[in-house]
């Protein structure tokens, strides 16, 4: 068993490290997270909670949305249901008349009668009317409420179906199509995200992907240490609804553009550049053309299904790369294709801890290094915060960076 080092925190990178020289947890689907309302979810943490555990690299799928339907397609509901509940209060609406004046005359009887009585019954008569009339006074009561009892069902019924016609406005899309957070098995013929709306986090409208640069843009200017790696699984084709998003969360201060500081020549900064120009944010994109990147011109990526793959076998778009000297980051997908971690999805006995365990994490990493001559940059898992992940992060991080590919 290979014991874990202590913890050096996941800024605590060296400023003359590169950043292809150094490790950063990777959330693999960090958008879906239980605490986000996701049954279905690869993540139990939000975005801003990863960020705070040590996660510094967000893999987000993206997919070409709409919202919710508009409210007034739930008008008929309403209404059917306030014809409904004024048909039923309409038909046992009791005539309460001859019950209330049966009150009134024993509540006249019984205070003539006390008025007549020798003192001193006629003050014990105070209380006589309220006892000898009570059985009067309840069937008045009963006569009254008659429709509101025999209407609660048709109430209760009613309510249900206002809460379903509010639930309807994000289970049926309506409205413009925008850069939305998904899961879908589909790919560009998830229109408007089916799964993800009704099945993996229902009755909820799909996340703008705003809100998740938002949460990343609050953490760096909050955290002048903090290096973050975007990775888009895209669908989207359009780039300027991804730049809507991106000028909306206020987060393009922050881009590194490797195309733009050619890197693919030159190499990736330092990490100490990248602090002190505050370039410390860097997006690439696998799919649509979303304009940002392309993830494969400057990535090594394992296969993601460790049922099939347990050592470092590396997946076909960048199979290409292993050769290539100046691409030199390299991903290491460890997960399942179906998410461990939930009692409705089981991968055998394996929990998310098992998974993430050290000991397996560092064999992988060590295969790496000796098969494709990397060592991993990202460290893509599912529940991040389970298992030691992290830790072996902060390993690699300890190494000198001109020994970096070389893991022991």
């Amino acid at each position: 068993m290979i014991a874990a080092p202590a913890s050096a925190g996941p800024d605590d990178i060296s400023d003359n490290r590169r950043y292809d020289q150094a490790a950063f947890l990777t959330a693999h689907n960090a958008f879906a997270a239980t605490n986000l309302g996701w049954v279905y979810a690869q993540q139990k943490l939000s975005i801003g909670e990863q960020l705070a555990f040590g996660v510094r690299g967000f893999m987000l799928d993206i997919y070409q949305s709409r919202a919710g339907v508009v409210q007034k397609q739930c008008h008929t509901v309403r209404k059917q249901i306030k014809k409904t509940e004024k048909q039923c209060h309409k038909a046992t609406k009791q005539n309460c008349g001859p019950v209330k004046k049966a009150e009134r005359r024993c509540h006249r009887w019984t205070d003539h009668v006390c008025k007549k009585a020798p003192w001193p019954l006629n003050q014990l008569c105070k209380g006589v009317s309220k006892v000898s009339c009570g059985t009067v006074t309840v069937t008045k009561t009963v006569c009254k409420n008659v429709q509101y009892v025999a209407c609660s069902p048709v109430t209760l019924t009613s309510w249900v179906n206002q809460q379903v016609c509010d639930g309807s406005k994000y289970v049926v899309p309506d409205g413009p199509v925008r850069a939305r957070l998904c899961h879908e098995h589909d790919g560009k013929k998830a229109k408007d995200c089916p799964l993800t709306r009704n099945v993996e986090r229902p009755l909820q409208s799909p996340q703008e992907l705003w809100t998740a640069l938002s949460a990343i843009k609050h953490y760096l200017d909050r955290n002048r240490r903090a290096i973050i790696t975007i990775m888009f699984e895209s669908y989207v084709d359009n780039k300027g609804m991804v730049d809507a998003q991106f000028n909306h969360s206020g987060i393009n201060r922050y881009v590194f553009d490797p195309r733009k500081h050619d890197v693919s020549n030159k190499g990736w900064p330092t990490i100490g550049w990248m602090r002190k120009s505050n370039k410390r944010l860097v997006v690439l994109t696998g799919g649509g053309a979303d304009g940002r990147p392309n993830n494969w011109d400057y990535v090594v990526e394992t296969q993601y299904d460790l049922g099939k793959y347990g050592n470092c076998e590396v997946r076909g778009e960048t199979e290409k790369n292993i050769k290539k000297k100046n691409v030199t980051l390299l991903t290491m997908n460890h997960f399942y294709p179906i998410a461990a971690g939930q009692p409705w999805v089981p991968v055998g006995n394996l929990s998310p801890s098992a998974i993430n365990n050290y000991a397996w994490l560092y064999k992988r990493a060590k295969k790496c290094r000796e098969s494709v001559g990397r060592v991993p940059n990202f460290i893509a898992l599912d529940f991040v915060e389970q298992g030691q992940g992290l830790l072996l992060v902060e390993h690699i991080n300890q190494f000198p960076p001109a020994s970096f590919h070389n893991i022991k």
